[in-house]
């Protein structure tokens, strides 16, 4: 027996746990970023969307939501809210009946950069207090862990049992 008569060992602490840390680090990070963003009237997706238009004119919905990490009804959402600030237009893509391309507008190209500049002076003070070494190393820790996420998400998908929701072809239904 462990821990005063206890059959189970003592589970870790939750400050010890990753996904628990690396939730309350992102809404730290979020939060400080949010408040960088208050004078642009901005919040972080919307800003992050607008970025990902600059740097991918002509993106669809669809494809915005992949790279900014979300699902298409919320880029649609955050597309539309910019659209009616006058930073972004959509229109009908002429090489894809239902996809709509997304370009910025001149002001959205200057909020933008503006965006961009808010963001390079955030990241010069967190490097100031993390070390720039530390920081890009975090960075990259990062980016592997995204990678072997990703990878063992595909792997249970490859490797999961079929369900009664999936069709004959092993696809599963929408």
């Amino acid at each position: 027996m462990v821990d005063g008569g206890s059959p189970h060992p003592r589970p870790a602490p939750l400050d010890a746990e990753l996904g628990f840390r690396m939730g309350r680090t992102h809404r730290a990070l979020r939060d400080g970023w949010e408040r960088q963003l208050l004078e642009l009237g901005l919040s972080a997706p919307q800003a992050a969307t607008l970025r990902t238009v600059v740097e991918e004119p002509g993106s669809g919905v669809r494809e915005l939501a992949r790279r900014t990490g979300t699902d298409p009804m919320n880029a649609k959402r955050l597309v539309d809210h910019l659209e009616r600030a006058g930073l972004v237009r959509s229109g009908p893509d002429p090489s894809h009946r239902q996809r709509r391309g997304v370009e910025p507008t001149p002001s959205g190209e200057a909020m933008a950069l503006r965006i961009a500049q808010l963001s390079a002076a955030w990241r010069h003070r967190l490097s100031r207090r993390l070390g720039r070494d530390d920081l890009d190393h975090l960075l990259a820790l990062l980016s592997r862990l995204e990678t072997v996420l990703a990878d063992d998400a595909g792997h249970a998908e490859r490797h999961r049992a079929p369900t009664t929701n999936d069709d004959p072809t092993g696809r599963a239904r929408r």
